[in-house]
């Protein structure tokens, strides 16, 4: 902005504009990827209520899967949390299983 006072003028035109509620471009730029992990889990919802047969149930897992690599591509630190979270899950079915006849295995 420094080096170009047409763009600066622009982006304060914009800035001025009553619909941003005062937020600056960086907050605009990144905002679309902080829903999108909200999105996913509303599909994953949708998937799970909606009636066999239904046609969404061909398109969502196409979109599910376009928005998780779409995600992870954006935003490296939630891959390494998901294996957090499965890692946990798997060590908990091993320490507590349920009542289905599995073995437990202590990791410690």
């Amino acid at each position: 902005m420094d080096q170009n006072l047409l763009y600066k003028n622009f982006i304060e035109t914009c800035s001025e504009d009553p619909r941003l509620r005062k937020r600056d471009l960086k907050t605009l730029l990144s905002r679309p990827i902080t829903r999108l992990p909200r999105l996913k889990l509303i599909l994953e919802r949708i998937q799970h209520l909606a009636f066999e047969g239904h046609p969404d149930l061909e398109t969502i897992p196409i979109v599910l899967t376009v928005l998780q690599d779409f995600i992870k591509s954006s935003e490296p630190g939630i891959a390494a949390a998901e294996d957090k979270v499965k890692f946990g899950a798997l060590h908990k079915s091993l320490v507590n299983p349920s009542l289905q006849g599995e073995i437990t295995v202590r990791l410690w």
